[in-house]
């Protein structure tokens, strides 16, 4: 749903000024992916995690 033109635009502009987390997680609510958006930000955090231990030499273990 996010690809198409009318959604994109409302999420790019709930990401700018003054309460910008807010308003973006009520356009994404609203437009049904809240459950999407979560599982994408807690992979990207733990690919982030993943690559800060890989260039300290930490093995990553996951649970």
């Amino acid at each position: 749903m996010a690809q198409d033109e009318p959604a994109r635009s409302r999420l790019l502009d709930a990401i700018h000024g003054r309460g910008a987390f807010r308003l973006f997680r009520s356009v994404v609510t609203e437009l049904g992916l809240l459950d999407t958006w979560y599982a994408f930000r807690d992979e990207a955090i733990k690919e982030e995690y993943r690559a800060f231990l890989e260039e300290h030499n930490i093995p990553f273990v996951e649970g």
